[in-house]
């Protein structure tokens, strides 16, 4: 089952609440919605994909040497982004809940996905970066309530915590 723990923080009797993402609220924010069910579509058993290769968690490196000269322009829009405070929001109320399987899994897609994509972009880590966008907009779109620019945020996210575009230990 398909179920995320939502810590809200406040002193409220009811401060741990379960969150179906099988179940569309229209109570939650769109962007909340959104992020759950790109969440739900990366950690599906047909989107995994198993690989021997290590990859290089280190932020600092990846965006002075792998994303030189966008690197201003992915933290600007993540800086902008981070204003709307839903987006922030929704990433801490579904990520909260993830087991370690799933996240090695959103890892592994997502690592898989992007490098492929910049690969084909001929390391243009912008043209890649908006491809992988539509790529998950096209993924999830059929499904009702989707915000476009949580999508975006939501993968900004990641490619700051090294999961999309990161770089191969040799």
């Amino acid at each position: 089952m398909n179920e995320y723990s939502n810590k809200t923080g406040d002193n409220s009797s009811n401060n741990n609440q379960t969150i179906n993402i099988n179940n569309y609220n229209p109570n939650r924010p769109v962007e909340v919605e959104t992020i759950m069910k790109l969440i739900e579509f990366l950690t599906e058993d047909n989107n995994y994909k198993e690989f021997e290769k290590e990859y290089k968690v280190d932020p600092a490196a990846k965006f002075k040497n792998r994303l030189n000269d966008h690197a201003e322009f992915f933290i600007k829009e993540f800086q902008y982004l981070c204003s709307n405070t839903n987006y922030p929001k929704g990433i801490v109320e579904v990520k909260e809940g993830l087991d370690t399987i799933k996240i090695e899994r959103i890892r592994k897609f997502l690592i898989i996905k992007s490098n492929q994509l910049l690969y084909e972009k001929e390391n243009n880590p912008k043209e890649a970066f908006d491809e992988l966008c539509q790529f998950f907009e096209g993924k999830i779109k059929d499904r009702e309530n989707i915000g476009s620019v949580a999508i975006r945020f939501y993968l900004l996210d990641e490619l700051i915590g090294c999961n999309i575009f990161s770089e191969e230990i040799k």
